[in-house]
C-alpha cells in the first residue's frame, strides 16, 4: 500500500511540474519525486527479498522496471518546465509520461493480483 501511495504522489509531482514557474520549487518537486520513487523501489526490494514465491518476485521486478521507465519519462517534463517550455512539458506528459504511468499502474495491479493469489494458496 505504501508503494502505491508513494507512486501516486510521484505522479502528482510530475503532472504539476509544467505549472511550476519557480525554479527552486520545481527542483524541490523533482527531488521529492526521486525520493518517493527510490523509497518505493527500496521497499519492494526489501520486503520481497525473503519471499520465495517466484511469481511475486517477478511481479515486483516488473514494478521496479516500470518505475525506472516512469522516472526517465518524467525527466523530460522537468527539463522542459525548467526551461519554461510549458507547452513542450505538457506534450511530454501525454506522449511519454502517460504510457509509462500506465505501465506502472498495470504492474502494480498485476502485483496485487499475484500477491493475493499467493496468499490465498498458502
Amino acid at each position: 500500500m505504501d508503494v502505491s501511495v508513494g507512486i501516486e504522489r510521484a505522479i502528482a509531482d510530475v503532472h504539476s511540474a509544467p505549472s511550476e514557474l519557480n525554479l527552486e520549487m520545481l527542483k524541490a518537486k523533482q527531488e521529492h519525486l526521486h525520493a518517493l520513487l527510490n523509497d518505493a523501489k527500496r521497499s519492494l526490494k526489501e520486503n520481497l527479498a525473503g519471499n520465495t514465491a517466484a511469481d511475486v518476485k517477478a511481479s515486483s521486478t516488473k514494478i521496479v522496471t516500470a518505475i525506472g521507465q516512469f522516472e526517465d519519462a518524467s525527466q523530460k517534463v522537468f527539463d522542459f518546465a525548467a526551461s519554461f517550455a510549458q507547452p513542450d512539458a505538457i506534450a511530454a506528459l501525454s506522449s511519454t509520461v502517460a504510457p509509462a504511468e500506465a505501465a506502472v499502474q498495470a504492474a502494480l495491479k498485476q502485483f496485487r493480483e499475484t500477491a493475493d493469489r499467493t496468499n490465498t494458496e498458502k
